[in-house]
């Protein structure tokens, strides 16, 4: 006895094959690019943290003038650090990736001087990118020989 109805339960089962094909596939290359956001955030906070510790150097060598820095929070990046451009990749060489960082730098509170006359004070440092802002406080104090403003 033939089988009429052969290419039909060939297209049912192809069809059905393909509807069960689509979450194997999708759903590992949706968690690999969620996976390689979080990477890329993850070496965007490592590559603030790296250009916070330059301005605590910078700071801590007085290259900057600290009676520069203001009070209150500007609305223009802070002019005697340039804007940082850094370029990283994920592993993949041909897709790199750029970030670029806009410092703010004001006081929190105007220094203060303790009982042996050193004066002491809390700066924010805030870097600014399209996607985050870091927002770090640095504890200045000025050792002898060195004044804060």
């Amino acid at each position: 006895m033939k089988r009429p109805f052969l290419l039909l339960e060939l297209l049912i089962a192809f069809s059905l094959v393909t509807i069960f094909a689509f979450p194997l596939i999708f759903n590992p290359l949706n968690r690999l690019n969620k996976e390689l956001g979080k990477l890329e955030q993850i070496e965007t906070e490592r590559l603030s943290e790296l250009l916070l510790s330059e301005v605590k150097e910078n700071l801590y060598l007085n290259k900057v003038p600290w009676k520069k820095i203001p009070t209150k929070k500007p609305k223009v990046p802070f002019q005697e650090f340039k804007a940082q451009d850094y370029t990283f990749s994920l592993g993949d060489i041909k897709k790199l990736r750029n970030v670029h960082f806009d410092i703010f730098l004001y006081w929190d509170k105007a220094p203060l001087k303790d009982k042996g006359g050193r004066e002491f004070g809390v700066l924010n440092c805030d870097l600014i990118t399209k996607k985050a802002t870091y927002n770090h406080k640095i504890f200045l104090f000025s050792y002898e020989g060195t004044q804060l403003l």
